[in-house]
């Protein structure tokens, strides 16, 4: 993730908070869809996360949150030959995660109808892959208990009523799947690496 991107947009949220310190939808459920992608040609991989949660805000700082979640998810990723697009490897990835998000919120106008956030959230992920390797007939179960990883988000919420907003946002993600598809590996064996999405995007209602 770059941190030139993650400095600006600590410093845009902090000036606008001088202006519009007002915050939205205290305390509410969160239900969530995320889709992660790869950029890179060779190495295709898609995901999906379904989550829940719900928003606590701090009774001292008003426009600071945190949202403990779970939520399921799937992967799917594949290698391709460069010159001809022949599938090489292919593997599917389900998932369970949690994770705790704390947020800033911050009012973009004085309706307080439109508000920006920056999410951290630190989320772990139970999985279960399995996967077809380079010049396998066969297929490989492999588990993990235990992935930690770093999204940073940025996004905005529409209220859309007294109860209820809307919420997209784009970000970077730590998320990578290497260790979990080189397991049983032999050192002989070519290794997988930067199994990882490039980019994340995600809409969430707030209820």
């Amino acid at each position: 993730m770059n941190k030139r991107f993650s400095i600006f947009c600590i410093m845009g949220i902090f000036c606008i908070s001088l202006a519009y310190p007002k915050t939205p939808l205290k305390n509410r459920f969160i239900i969530g869809v995320d889709g992660l992608s790869s950029l890179d040609s060779n190495k295709q991989l898609t995901g999906i996360l379904f989550h829940g949660g719900y928003n606590l805000f701090s009774k001292k700082i008003n426009f600071i949150s945190i949202e403990p979640k779970i939520g399921v998810g799937y992967f799917e990723g594949k290698k391709e030959n460069k010159f001809n697009s022949t599938p090489i490897s292919n593997y599917k990835i389900s998932c369970i995660s949690g994770g705790l998000s704390p947020k800033l919120n911050l009012a973009l106008n004085p309706d307080e109808n439109a508000f920006i956030f920056l999410e951290n959230d630190f989320s772990v992920m139970n999985v279960q892959a399995k996967i077809n390797d380079k010049g396998s007939l066969s297929t490989r179960t492999v588990n993990e208990n235990f992935i930690f990883y770093y999204t940073i988000k940025v996004g905005l919420i529409f209220q859309l009523s007294k109860r209820s907003g809307l919420g997209l946002w784009v970000g970077g993600t730590t998320l990578k799947f290497d260790d979990l598809l080189n397991k049983g590996v032999p050192l002989s064996k070519e290794h997988y690496s930067s199994e990882a999405p490039s980019y994340c995007i995600g809409i969430s209602l707030y209820l």
